[in-house]
């Protein structure tokens, strides 16, 4: 399925933080930005017996964490979240969350997080205008000439988001 393929590698080059959580709390997807951000390859994080532990060391912030995270399900907007890189630096992003049914099947996501950091260069999002789907392209886009993107870090994490809900949503109708 090269429009599959296609999302995938979407994702995968997406110049905002993105993970994807398996159904045994692995980490399933782990993209080029998230790499940067983290000092973590792919393959580091998701051959580590335990991610978590290396991404957030303090257990008692790990578990409250986790906790509003299952608490709130998939309804995190914008929280701020501190996470460990390899330098020992704690890097802080707004992480907004949801249950992906299609974007990434293959690889039996339950969860996905996009985040966006300080340093993200809100023109890098510029390119995504040219990114539609041959399947149906003069139905579905990325981004529209009329999305007005937001400049903060919350609600820019919160638009992309439920950007890749409606491409998760298109792929449902269009595909499967």
């Amino acid at each position: 399925m090269d429009v599959l393929n296609n999302i995938y590698d979407f994702l995968f080059r997406f110049p905002f933080f993105i993970d994807a959580v398996g159904e045994k709390g692995e980490i399933v997807f782990w993209n080029k930005k998230a790499c940067a951000i983290t000092g973590y390859c792919e393959e580091k994080i998701k051959s580590a017996p335990d991610p978590w532990l290396i991404l957030y060391p303090d257990k008692f912030y790990r578990q409250s964490l986790f906790a509003r995270a299952s608490e709130n399900l998939w309804d995190i907007h914008g929280e701020k979240w501190f996470i460990t890189a390899k330098d020992g630096y704690v890097k802080d992003l707004w992480i907004s969350l949801f249950e992906p049914e299609f974007l990434l099947r293959e690889y039996s996501a339950i969860r996905i997080a996009v985040g966006i950091d300080k340093t993200a260069d809100y023109e890098e999002i510029i390119y995504l205008k040219k990114f539609c789907l041959t399947l149906n392209a003069e139905n579905f886009f990325f981004l529209s000439e009329n999305d007005h993107i937001p400049a903060d870090s919350s609600g820019l994490s919160d638009f992309i988001c439920n950007k890749l809900k409606k491409l998760d949503k298109f792929l449902s109708a269009n595909l499967y």
